[in-house]
């Protein structure tokens, strides 16, 4: 079995995070919500261009996205920052 790889996306992979992240959005809120919130949704934070500047864009307010590949595909995608003592958190 090939290991997982989990790296730092990169501007090559942001359709691919951007497939993971709108599938998820499906996948987790399909039930609860209407399609159309949910289409307004992914339509305001997942739409590609959005998705390659913060790929681009990284500083202490936002570390990017994190990707889990297996078999050369991205599989699962994680965006954020860390919290500190600053933020509250």
């Amino acid at each position: 079995m090939e290991a997982m790889i989990i790296r730092q996306a990169t501007i090559k992979d942001a359709h691919a995070v951007q497939d993971v992240l709108i599938t998820s959005q499906w996948f987790t809120y399909e039930s609860l919500y209407s399609k159309e919130y949910i289409q307004e949704l992914i339509d305001k934070y997942y739409n590609f261009h959005r998705i390659e500047d913060e790929i681009q864009y990284i500083n202490t307010s936002w570390h990017g996205y994190y990707g889990a590949e297996m078999h050369g595909k991205v599989v699962g995608v994680i965006g954020g920052r860390q919290i500190g003592e600053a933020d509250g958190g």
